[in-house]
């Protein structure tokens, strides 16, 4: 069984382990503890919430949101270290503003905050739609926002039934491509890239060919970690 809380303390350490890289450095810790509001408790356990089981647990027993980053530029004279599936780039960057339990609260709240926008001026009003739309959500729950075009998402279907880790559009609309079967496996393949922003560009260099999926090469692990200090 994946130990998602240990995952989370060993990101911390990744973090932590970047702290000595001469160039430009920033990092960002803000990961909150699992949930112990009890208005959110209560919702987490009630049949209102309409998130799948282990999105749950995560919340519930690791994170109510997972948020974190990284992003390093070196200096001119390590560019030679960067590692040749990477070449081109000239920083390397990291995490993710993943499994927000304030937003999908709000969604499964959704009938009062529209009625409470309703309420409100104008103004007001646009920029609260812009933070809860009116459509409701598609078979894709949103994990993570990636890039201002792309998410990572889990596909739900009947039932809450859960399928795989995907890369699609913020509008839904466009082509899926799945990079693991389920989000235990996405999450523990992804520490194995020192967890690039996960848009699916950033990915590929770590997808199997075979089957699609994160299945990240144990050389190119090694050759990353070891331009990234050792850590």
């Amino acid at each position: 069984m994946f130990d998602s809380a240990s995952w989370v303390e060993r990101v911390r350490t990744f973090l932590r382990s970047l702290a000595q890289l001469p160039g430009n450095l920033s990092i960002h810790d803000c990961i909150e503890p699992a949930i112990n509001d009890a208005h959110q408790r209560q919702w987490l356990d009630s049949s209102e919430c309409s998130l799948p089981a282990e999105i749950r647990e995560f919340l519930s027993g690791t994170s109510a949101h997972c948020s974190f980053s990284y992003s390093w530029t070196p200096p001119t004279d390590w560019l030679h270290r960067v590692p040749k599936f990477l070449a081109g780039r000239k920083s390397v960057s990291g995490g993710a503003d993943l499994c927000n339990a304030a937003g999908y609260l709000v969604y499964d709240h959704r009938s009062w905050f529209r009625d409470f926008r309703e309420s409100q001026p104008p103004q007001l009003q646009n920029l609260l739609f812009r933070e809860m739309p009116d459509n409701e959500r598609s078979d894709l729950l949103c994990l993570a926002k990636t890039s201002q075009d792309e998410q990572l998402a889990l596909e739900v279907g009947p039932a809450n039934t859960v399928g795989r880790i995907v890369c699609a559009p913020v509008s839904t609309a466009g082509p899926r491509r799945k990079v693991s079967a389920r989000f235990a496996e996405f999450l523990a393949a992804w520490e194995l890239t020192c967890y690039v922003v996960p848009t699916y560009e950033n990915l590929l260099p770590w997808i199997d060919p075979a089957t699609g999926y994160l299945n990240p090469d144990q050389q190119r692990t090694k050759l990353l970690r070891t331009f990234l200090g050792g850590s």
